[in-house]
């Protein structure tokens, strides 16, 4: 599919948990000829911290080009809003992803989860996390 994706120019979107970035990384970077953006702050696990190795693996992925969507916060934090748990990996994530590369998603209409959060703590957390809405990425 990624080679499919690249033919056509497309943006390829990665959506897993980055733990799984180390198994991922090599086949990622060889098919995605076009922008990657990983979703969801390229899902870290929290509780392991910046320096577990599938979040490394996600800042080198930044270092080198790739983008970051730092949306569904109140799906990754161990607290409630405003989900200052996060601030080691998006301190991280602002580091290799430069300010042109962190987007920002709403992820509404936010499904599947106990507590939708509205749509002013979304906003606030863009303004938080210093993104940027852009009106395309390279397609």
């Amino acid at each position: 599919m990624l080679s499919a994706l690249a033919e056509r120019g497309w943006v390829t979107q990665v959506q897993c948990p980055a733990a799984l970035l180390p198994d991922l990384a090599a086949p990622l970077a060889a098919a995605a000829r076009g922008p990657l953006v990983f979703d969801h702050l390229g899902w870290p696990d929290v509780r392991a911290g910046v320096d577990e190795p599938g979040f490394r693996r996600l800042l080198a992925f930044g270092e080198a080009g790739a983008f970051v969507k730092l949306s569904g916060a109140f799906r990754l934090s161990r607290e409630p809003y405003p989900h200052q748990d996060l601030d080691p990996c998006v301190a991280a994530l602002r580091d290799s992803f430069g300010p042109e590369r962190r987007l920002w998603g709403s992820d509404w209409p936010c499904v599947a989860v106990e507590r939708r959060p509205t749509y002013a703590e979304t906003l606030a957390l863009r303004d938080r996390f210093r993104c940027v809405v852009p009106d395309h990425i390279g397609c």
